[in-house]
This record gives C-alpha cells, structure tokens and sequence, in this order.
C-alpha cells in the first residue's frame, strides 16, 4: 500500500461509498514499501487546489477513463481519448477563454516553429482539416499554411497559403505575400464571387471565360457590367499591350436593332442636368447641347482642337445660337401637329416662312401633349407655309393633336462659323494617298514641288508657260495642223495623216499619168490610187539600144547598148569634122583639157600670136592646142605653106 505522507485528508460521508475529501494536504505519496503507484479517488465530486507533480519518466495519469490522458512516455495529452497526436481532442467545440478586463490581448494561439535554420518556403504551421470519405479514406480537404517567404534578419516576409480540394487535387485558392494577393494561383475552373445585401453577383470572376462581371454572373467580354457606372476620373482606350486590338470605344443596343436602336453618351452638369449628348436614334447619329431656360447659355459645338487642360480652343467650324430665343407668338390656339406627315400647322398663311427660314428651329411650349414640348428642325415648308414638317433632335416626329391649346412659338437662330484662320496640325498623308483624306500643308506643297519637278525659275508657274506658248489656248491644235502643213522629211516616220498627204501630193503631181522611154516595151507607170491611199508605179525594161546622132561641126554616128540599169556603152562611128576654122574661143585654154573642139573655121593667113593644133602623140593622139612661136619662127609666114593636122 501506498503511504501519504503529510497530513491525513478529511473525509466526510461515506468512507466506504464516496464522499468528500475536505482536508488533504500532503507532501505527495510515499510509495517505496510498495510497487502500487496509482491514486484512486472515486468521489463522485473532488476539489483539488495546488498542484499535481509527476517526478515519473514513464506511465501515464488518466482520468474518468480516457476522459484526460497525460502520456508521459510520448508527451502527448488527450482529451476524450488516448492521445495520438501532441494535444488529441475529441469533442464537438473547443473553447478557449481568456477572461481579463485589461487591455492584454488574449485568448492567443501561438504556433511556434523553432528552427535553427530557417530558410525560404519553410512551412511553419498549418491547420488541417480531415474528413472521410465515400471510401471510408481519410482525406485533407483544405489547409491554413503559414511559410517563410524570407529569413533575412530585418527583411522577413511571411506567407499565408489557404489550399483546398478541387477534383481529388489539392489547389491553391488564396496567397498571401510581402508584394502580392493571389486569388486562384493554380488557375482551376473556380469562380471569385463577391456578394452584396441586393445582388449575388455584385462582383462575379468568371475563371472558365477569364471575364469580369459586375452585376452579372455571365459577363460576356473581359470586363461586362450591368447597371449605372460613374467614373471620378480618366478613361483611356489603348492598344499598346499584346493582342489588345485597335483602341476601340463601343456603345450598343443589344435589345434594339435597326431604326430602333439606341445609345446615347450625355454630358451633365453638377445638378445631373443634361449639358449635351451624342446619341443614335432612328437610323440617324445626333449630336445637341443643352441650352439655358432663356437660351442665354446657348448652344455651342465646335470642331478643332484643345490645349492638354481642355481650356484653350482653337476651331476649325464651330456652331452656335445666334443669341437668345426669339418669341414669334405666345398663346396662340390654332397650332396642331400631325404625326404621320410630321407637320406643325399654324392656320394662317405664310406664317412659318415669314418668320422661320429652312433648318432653323422651332420651340413650342404649352402643348396639350408633353411630347410636342420641345425643339423641332425645320425639314420643309407646306401648305402656303402655313405648315412646317420638323423632326426633333432624336428624329421623331410630333404626337398628333388638334388645335386649342394656348402654345407659345419661339425660334432657335443656329449657324455655323468657320474662323478665318485656323491654326491646326494634321497628319501628312503619303502622295499615293488618293481618298478624302484632309490634306495638309505639307502634302500640298510636296505634291506642287513634284509638279514642277527642277524646272527653270522662267517656267515654273503657270503663267510662264501660257506666256511662252504664246497664251495660245489651242496651242496644241494649232501646232498639229501647222505640222500636218509640212512635209516630213523623215518618210519612215511618217504619221498616217502624213502619209496621206505625200499620197495625195504626188498623185497630183503625176496626175495620174503614164511616162514611157525609147525602146521596145520599156515603160514606166505611176498612178495615184485614193481609194486606197496608194502610189503605184510600175516600171518595164528590156535590153534596148539607144541610136546616138552627131550633127554640126562635128558629125557622126553610134549606138548606146544598155546591158543593165547601171552599164550602158556608147559607140561612136563615121564621126567627121566639117570644114573650116576652129577659132580660140572654140578651144577650152586650160591645159588640162584635151579634144575639146567646138567648131573648125578655115583661114586664109596666120599671125605670131595665132595658135595651132596638133596631135600629142604622148597623150593618145589628143588634140591640142600650141603657141605658134613653139612650132614655127616668127620669121615664117603662112606663105612657106606650114601647116598640118594629122587624124586617124
């Protein structure tokens, strides 16, 4: 038996049964006279103050069976069990209180990894939660981890991994680091839905379209919202990122389709009032600008451009109310309105073209029906100008109603300006650009320089080149019909209009006439055939001799024989000189001359400064003609009867 040593406890009640242990105070229990080393209380109710120590190394302490377990072998506690793990609870709820009205914060769980090398990535605690499965298996169905992101001394950063079970695979769901929160980081078919009081898709990630939805579940591009957006701030289209397409801005109807579509962008005031508006309606684009009650704002649009503020204009056309609205009539009760001829009646003739002119604006005010309560353009006058037919700004036409109402008639004096300069930059196209492009400075002074192209200082305008054709203005018909005047010497060049005229020209000359020679069958025909724009010559030629007659001083006779078109041989028989005298005019004087002998004249004496003939033998027997001193003395007479002419 065990031997308490101290002071013996108190018990009152049944000693036997139970009872209540009220005084035990004991320094612990002596067991060495004994192996039994268990204490058995079996009260049903005990208090215990002070404290329990184990000085055991071995052997466990269990209460009310399993109840509480200390394991002293493994260091481990149970509650409701015999422990498996360090602290091994089974049991519905845990709660842990900290009950204190100061400011130390608690309860706290604390989770320790006491590491002497810690790295990146070391996971430091995690919470997991089991559960079975169909099988009976049991399976971690999500997990709270907390890692090391960086064990630099005075750099730390931590991470929070929350992971769960998508398809029998663990993925990650939520991460948080020192620079980033990742939502989805495996990128698992799993929606990011943020709910509100009045909407279950108040903000709706779609993972398996990679869309964005606020309002919606189904968004149907990357960013889809339902409902009204206000923007404090700046929107810019781009199309710098990758596979971003071009920068477009897009407002469609996708109820309405056609001349019933409608989509509008409006510009309001800090009151919400409507300043203007870009709007398709009824197959037609609308561009306003809200005016004041008294039209003392006006209405003004421009096209130009800004400074980067969007303070300082600059416009290149610009539209505007010239002043405030004018009344025409007030409380008139003889206006109607026609829907299906989109007609505004007055009643009294003329009445719309004397005060209104076309395109101009009509306001009407006091109208039974509220939808004719507004501004109307002025398509076209009727009726004697009685009537107009109007559209309004969105292209409708007025609700029918007859006549009575009191109706007030004002009108909206519109124009457009165009600044006499305008000071504005534009892209240059290139000169092959031909569409309607506006093009600038630039452009038009490149494709000038290209017109003149280097050409002189005296011919670069076209008042130069006027001057120097002549400021002919049919310089080129003029020209033309001078040209066809003369005749071009270049015949293989001829323009058919040349050739025509050569035609015509020589078939007059010949006038279509036949040219023979001497002989046989010999020939040549030339005839001009205009019908064809032709000449045609033939030509006949045979052999042929051609008969050769000498007559005069000298006398003979001989034949020509032609043997081709290029040879031809004359021969020359029974050639005579008639008597007389040949004189020295008759003689050619030039030495080298021979046989040139014009007519022979007999004379009865010779004098010293007479010439003679004679016959070179040196030369072929050629005549030729001597000073008489070479042949005689001067001495000599005619009278020694000296003279002699040799022929063969």
């Amino acid at each position: 038996m065990a031997k308490y040593v101290g002071a013996q406890p108190r018990v009152s009640g049944n000693r036997i049964d139970g009872g209540t242990i009220t005084t035990f105070q004991s320094t612990g229990i002596d067991d060495t006279a004994s192996t039994v080393t268990n204490l058995t209380i079996t009260d049903t109710t005990q208090t215990q103050t002070g404290n329990i120590v184990n000085t055991a190394s071995s052997g466990s302490h269990t209460f009310n069976t399993d109840a509480f377990v200390v394991d002293i072998d493994n260091e481990r506690i149970g509650v409701g069990k015999v422990p498996t793990q360090a602290v091994d609870v089974i049991g519905e709820n845990v709660d842990v209180r900290f009950s204190n009205d100061g400011s130390a914060p608690g309860p706290n769980l604390r989770l320790y990894r006491d590491s002497a090398s810690p790295t990146v990535d070391d996971d430091l605690a995690c919470i997991q939660f089991f559960g079975k499965n169909t099988s009976a298996g049991d399976i971690q169905y999500a997990r709270i981890t907390g890692r090391v992101g960086d064990a630099t001394a005075a750099s730390e950063n931590g991470r929070l991994d929350i992971t769960v079970q998508n398809d029998g695979t663990e993925v990650s769901i939520f991460k948080m680091k020192s620079t980033e929160v990742i939502v989805n980081d495996d990128q698992v078919d799993m929606d990011f839905i943020v709910r509100a009081a009045t909407s279950v898709d108040l903000f709706h990630v779609n993972a398996g379209t990679a869309r964005v939805g606020i309002g919606t579940a189904n968004p149907t591009e990357l960013l889809h919202v339902v409902g009204d957006v206000k923007i404090d701030g700046t929107i810019v289209f781009s199309n710098q990122a990758s596979g971003a397409g071009s920068a477009t801005f897009t407002i469609q109807d996708e109820i309405n389709s056609a001349n019933n579509a409608y989509a509008a962008v409006e510009f309001q005031d800090a009151t919400g009032l409507n300043m203007a508006q870009m709007a398709l309606f009824n197959g037609k684009a609308h561009i306003t600008s809200q005016h004041g009650t008294t039209g003392s704002a006006g209405i003004h649009f421009g096209l130009g451009y800004t400074s980067d503020s969007g303070e300082d204009y600059e416009y290149m056309m610009m539209m505007e109310q010239d002043g405030a609205e004018t009344t025409i009539t007030s409380g008139a009760t003889n206006i109607s309105f026609d829907n299906t001829t989109g007609k505004i009646t007055s009643g009294t003739s003329g009445y719309f073209t004397t005060n209104f002119s076309l395109g101009e604006v009509v306001k009407i005010e006091g109208a039974g029906q509220s939808a004719n309560n507004r501004s109307w353009r002025i398509l076209e006058f009727a009726d004697a100008g009685s009537s107009v037919v109007v559209i309004d700004r969105r292209g409708a036409k007025p609700t029918t109603e007859s006549a009575g109402a009191s109706i007030n008639v004002k009108k909206h004096s519109n124009f457009v300006k165009i600044p006499d300069t305008v000071n504005h930059f534009t892209w240059t196209a290139p000169q092959s650009e031909n569409s309607q492009l506006v093009a600038s400075t630039a452009y038009v002074r490149t494709a000038v320089a290209n017109l003149i192209d280097s050409s002189p200082a005296t011919l670069d305008t076209l008042d130069e080149l006027a001057a120097a054709l002549g400021d002919d203005a049919n310089y080129a018909t003029n020209t033309a019909n001078a040209l066809t005047n003369r005749v071009n010497i270049d015949f293989d060049n001829l323009s058919t209009t040349g050739e025509e005229s050569l035609r015509d020209y020589i078939g007059t000359m010949v006038a279509a006439g036949d040219q023979t020679f001497t002989g046989t069958g010999n020939s040549v025909s030339i005839t001009h055939d205009d019908a064809n724009d032709e000449i045609d010559i033939a030509i006949s030629v045979n052999a042929f001799d051609i008969a050769t007659t000498l007559s005069g001083d000298v006398t003979g006779s001989g034949t020509v024989t032609v043997t081709d078109l290029q040879n031809a041989t004359l021969t020359i028989s029974n050639m005579a000189i008639a008597a007389g005298t040949v004189t020295s005019t008759s003689l050619v004087s030039a030495p080298s001359l021979t046989n040139i002998i014009t007519g022979l004249t007999r004379i009865t004496s010779i004098q010293n400064s007479d010439d003679l003939i004679v016959a070179d033998a040196d030369d072929g027997g050629a005549l030729k003609k001597v000073a008489r001193s070479i042949v005689a003395p001067p001495g000599l007479d005619e009278g020694l009867g000296f003279f002699a002419i040799a022929m063969s």
